[in-house]
């Protein structure tokens, strides 16, 4: 399936509605290590923002003066519509965003989960730096790399259920192209904050709690990339 003709990111619109709930404490422990603790006046991307959880996410905790998700999956960005009421977000597919030629517009953008999905890494890289304003952050998340010892076994669980197909990236491959493109590179574990939750499909990805609690504190990574001037 092109991205031209995506709908869901997942196969099952069972597996896509269950992002939000399964993403939430992700979102919050994100937020929480913002470096920046207000985004009054601000405008914010979410790359891949699917439903829109987000962007509705961070604006309850800080509020913003402007949010754009913008996503290749047409229902999902319906789905983001629908439960934008009283946030100030509008979502829209990339190829419609991106027509209006966005340059410096953003003081601010986030993924998670979104860059190991991407084909072409460089060509990301150059794209946010296009949107973004100089000195502007892009947090972006992920623990799908080639370095994460349960990423043997995701690869073909994430593949089985994704209707793009999943590359395989080292964290390497991640900063380099976001170096190369002129941005200033950092880094940490995501962690989580407080207790990490006990999850449904928690058997397809981690052998056991103590796994789960070494993904997070070893494995899953949150990106600051820092446009240059």
């Amino acid at each position: 399936m092109t991205a031209a003709q995506l709908k869901t990111w997942t196969t099952t619109q069972e597996e896509e509605d269950r992002m939000y709930d399964g993403h939430l404490h992700h979102w919050r422990a994100m937020i929480a290590l913002m470096a920046e603790q207000t985004l009054a006046g601000k405008k914010v991307l979410d790359f891949g923002c699917n439903q829109g959880g987000f962007l509705r996410t961070l604006y309850k905790s800080r509020p913003y003066e402007m949010g754009v998700g913008i996503d290749i999956a047409a229902e999902s960005l319906a789905v983001a519509r629908q439960k934008a009421a009283g946030i100030p977000a509008v979502y829209e597919t990339v190829a419609e965003f991106l027509g209006k030629q966005p340059q410096n517009l953003f003081d601010m953008a986030f993924s998670h989960e979104v860059i190991y999905l991407l084909p072409d890494l460089a060509a990301h890289a150059q794209l946010m730096r296009t949107l973004l304003k100089p000195g502007a952050p892009y947090y972006a998340a992920t623990g799908c790399h080639t370095e994460n010892p349960l990423w043997k076994d995701w690869h073909p669980a994430i593949s089985a259920y994704s209707n793009i197909p999943v590359p395989h990236y080292s964290l390497n491959d991640y900063v380099a192209a976001f170096v190369q493109a002129g941005f200033h590179a950092e880094f940490r574990p995501f962690g989580i904050q407080g207790f990490i939750p006990a999850e449904p499909d928690d058997k397809v990805y981690f052998p056991s709690p103590a796994a789960k609690a070494d993904y997070y504190a070893r494995s899953k990574m949150l990106f600051r990339f820092t446009r240059k001037d």
